[in-house]
């Protein structure tokens, strides 16, 4: 009785295990049409489109499937932060153009003096000055402002033109930060699916955390 007992209930552990390992498979699929449909993808192939819907399916971050050129931009924060703002956003231009707006940055003052101004389409925003280095805040660091107050204003023009699309950090003011611009809720989507924590929470670029 008791061999048949523990039979049993391996039986019992393992339709569970298998019952649980297809619903996260379920859910992972479930993810990957969710952020098709909400454009994660767009403007790649549509073989490429498919390679990245089976990819997160099974289990791929969805952050680490290719993305086009219009979806995501490298952001060097120590880059941007020695004068590369303007060029940053001319790289951003043609994406943000086919969404309806157009933008163009020039520079004011170019930090040789210790403060870094641009203007991004007529807007003169203050990126930081020499007290900047030493700050404990976060959002007043050279190199988080010089990715993040550029991309609260661009934000800003997004949400006047209509488009739902919005530009997203992914770690802001490092080396190797990344621009997403998409749809929010592919954020809450990867969020709601236990995948977007810590570092991996794209930073959604505001005024109010920007302080332009």
């Amino acid at each position: 009785m008791y061999a048949v007992a523990v039979v049993l209930l391996a039986l019992v552990v393992g339709s569970c295990a298998k019952g649980r390992a297809s619903s996260a498979v379920d859910s992972r699929a479930a993810l990957a049409a969710e952020l098709d449909r909400l454009g994660l993808w767009r403007g790649l192939s549509d073989a490429d489109r498919q390679v990245n819907i089976a990819a997160v399916a099974a289990g791929t971050h969805p952050w680490a499937t290719s993305m086009s050129s219009d979806v995501s931009f490298p952001a060097d924060g120590e880059a941007l932060a020695e004068g590369g703002v303007e060029q940053f956003v001319a790289s951003l231009a043609p994406a943000l153009r086919v969404l309806g707006v157009k933008v163009s940055a020039t520079t004011l003052s170019s930090g040789d003096n210790g403060t870094y101004v641009v203007a991004i389409d007529g807007i003169v925003v203050r990126l930081y000055d020499a007290s900047s280095w030493e700050s404990k805040v976060e959002s007043e660091l050279p190199w988080y402002a010089s990715t993040m107050k550029p991309l609260a204003v661009v934000n800003g023009l997004l949400t006047a033109a209509g488009a739902k699309e919005r530009c997203f950090v992914l770690y802001p003011g490092g080396n190797e930060g990344v621009v997403l611009l998409i749809d929010p809720r592919i954020v809450a989507a990867v969020q709601a699916a236990g995948l977007a924590e810590g570092n991996e929470l794209p930073v959604e670029a505001v005024e109010a955390s920007a302080g332009t």
